[in-house]
């Protein structure tokens, strides 16, 4: 059998890291302060995944004590669907296996965990939220935006997944997938109506270079 003149080649990603991922990220709050000037002593939740994201403990310090800061109270609610089981201790482990803790961050994780049902999006899909989220006075949800391995579309893993999915635990996931594997618009739609549900104060959007560094 003869086989057709193949090569070698080699791909040269796009590795660009940032020096220090912290200091980037107190300088983008910076540029933001105005949302951060009036919160006073409100208890803020940072949402924070289960994915392996790179120099996620410097940034969720960074951030942490940037609410301080303002007289805020922060604390790390695990917002991420099913994982873990979408039990407590399951939970937990990941974010100990992320090297997120309470002495590594400095700030409690929410132990109030499960969910709350808020409604119907406008695809008919069943909206939840944490209801330690839900009962903060601010949600910052912290989370890569990167293309999706399992479906494409203007919405893939990011920000608003986390807000329809991750905070959603194990019933928003339920509820998600019910719609076959998530889709691009059910997503969107999921996260426009948890928006309009709770109070959301901004999100940290991250993304890797080709090395998977920030």
């Amino acid at each position: 059998m003869r086989f057709p003149d193949m090569y070698k080649i080699k791909q040269r990603l796009n590795a660009a890291a940032l020096a220090n991922p912290g200091a980037e990220l107190e300088k983008k709050l910076k540029e933001k302060e105005e949302l951060f000037g009036k919160l006073g002593a409100k208890r803020i939740a940072i949402a924070v995944g289960s994915r392996n994201i790179d120099a996620l403990v410097p940034i969720l310090k960074t951030l942490s004590s940037w609410l301080k800061r303002f007289g805020a109270s922060p604390f790390i609610v695990p917002a991420m669907g099913s994982h873990g089981g979408g039990t407590k201790e399951g939970k937990n482990a990941i974010l100990h296996s992320l090297g997120v803790s309470e002495s590594s961050i400095g700030i409690p994780i929410a132990s109030d965990l499960g969910t709350k049902f808020l409604g119907e999006s406008a695809v008919g899909a069943e909206v939840y939220m944490e209801r330690a989220a839900l009962s903060s006075d601010g949600i910052v949800v912290v989370n890569r935006v990167a293309p999706h391995t399992g479906y494409s579309g203007r919405v893939q893993s990011g920000i608003q997944k986390m807000i329809a999915v991750g905070l959603g635990g194990l019933d928003g996931a339920r509820s998600c997938h019910s719609f076959g594997f998530c889709s691009s618009d059910v997503i969107a739609k999921m996260a426009a109506f948890s928006l309009e549900k709770a109070a959301f104060l901004c999100g940290v959007a991250l993304v890797e270079d080709g090395e998977k560094r920030l």
